[in-house]
């Protein structure tokens, strides 16, 4: 039987979620946002570093493994890239973050549902499973 409630909090659950997606579509578009600038970092400094050449014109980097060097130490100077790197890395704590808000209100929302007879009890073979 649902009560006031009950459905009090189901709609407050859902409404959580809601604005838990609606945060994590924002730190996404946020996070391709600071991967397109990192990409574009990358590869000029790519470019240079691949076109590169000495005073005799000879490549300064002259193997795959040389200029993949080069490009880690050049973007380890590049104080926008490091700057870019730390917040996709803090994009990517808060999305964490998120998901697991997400999944606590969804296991209580489940919870409740099942409380309030909304829901039948899983099926004895997942119960077996899972005890």
């Amino acid at each position: 039987m649902l009560t006031g409630e009950t459905k009090t909090e189901l709609l407050s659950i859902i409404d959580k979620l809601a604005e838990l997606e609606k945060r994590e579509n924002e730190i996404k578009q946020q996070e391709y946002d600071v991967q397109d600038r990192i990409n574009v970092i990358r590869a000029k400094n790519l470019v240079e570093i691949a076109f590169g050449r000495d005073n005799k014109e000879k490549p300064l980097y002259p193997s795959e493994q040389v200029r993949e060097a080069a490009l880690v130490v050049a973007l380890d100077k590049d104080s926008e890239y490091r700057t870019l790197r730390d917040k996709l890395r803090l994009l990517e704590n808060k999305s964490q973050e998120i998901l697991i808000e997400h999944n606590r209100l969804s296991d209580r929302k489940a919870l409740s549902m099942f409380e309030a007879g909304l829901v039948a009890p899983p099926s004895p073979v997942i119960a077996t499973h899972i005890e």
